[in-house]
């Protein structure tokens, strides 16, 4: 007896083998869009970072703001470091009212008059040449502020010697002006023989030499130690 004839699995259509011949392909298809995805995504992260660096690197307001002031704060110095040269080197009542006006605070301009008066009643002269070695020169140094005050170091000195000085800066109506002489007074030894001394009238405290734009005058004070 003939045994039946079993089925025959269906041999897949020509399309079906085309699909099953493609399928690699597709498959590393798939991968490369992968990594090309993974590779934008980096690129993405990484313009960001620079972006994010580039921003971080840039000077915040506040910090623009503090040095435009402290640039304005030095100007106002500056132009009271000249004028207060000019007045050591051309003689001590070369400055006028007019010329520190706008440069120094109220309290500061009042006692200038003040002291204008003062010296103008007592007709002290008001000519006097330096010589060259006794020329002064005084620079700005250096300038800190904070809020609406600060202060200016100015170098001043004759010849080799100098020495700093430091002045009070304030913000008055919406501008720096100097207002005066913080610390640091010129002082003066006790253990002296008669000298010949210049007039204190026109000294710039702190200043080696400050005391060269008057006329000498003699002055005689006590000697502690015996005289040799």
């Amino acid at each position: 007896m003939a045994e039946p004839d079993k089925p025959q699995a269906d041999e897949p259509e020509p399309e079906q083998r085309a699909d099953t011949e493609l399928s690699p392909p597709a498959a590393k298809a798939s991968k490369v869009r992968l990594i090309v995805a993974i590779g934008l995504a980096v690129l993405v992260l990484a313009g960001g970072g620079v972006a994010l660096a580039i921003v971080a690197s840039q000077p915040r307001p506040e910090d623009i703001a503090l040095q435009q002031e402290k640039t304005a704060a030095r100007e106002v110095a500056q132009k009271f470091a000249t004028l207060l040269e000019q007045g050591r080197n051309d003689g001590a009542f070369a400055l006028s009212k007019a010329d520190v006006k706008g440069l120094v605070c109220q309290p500061e301009q009042e006692a200038l008059e003040q002291e204008w008066q003062d010296r103008e009643s007592k007709e002290i002269l008001r000519s006097y040449a330096p010589t060259p070695s006794s020329r002064m020169s005084i620079t700005v140094k250096d300038v800190r502020i904070e809020g609406d005050k600060g202060r200016a170091t100015l170098s001043g000195g004759a010849g080799n010697v100098r020495a700093d000085q430091d002045y009070a800066l304030v913000k008055e109506d919406n501008a720096w002006k100097v207002c005066g002489v913080t610390f640091r007074p010129r002082s003066s030894s006790s253990n002296t023989r008669p000298t010949q001394t210049r007039s204190s009238t026109s000294e710039t405290p702190g200043f080696p030499g400050s005391d060269s734009s008057a006329p000498p005058t003699t002055t005689t004070t006590e000697t502690t130690g015996p005289t040799p």
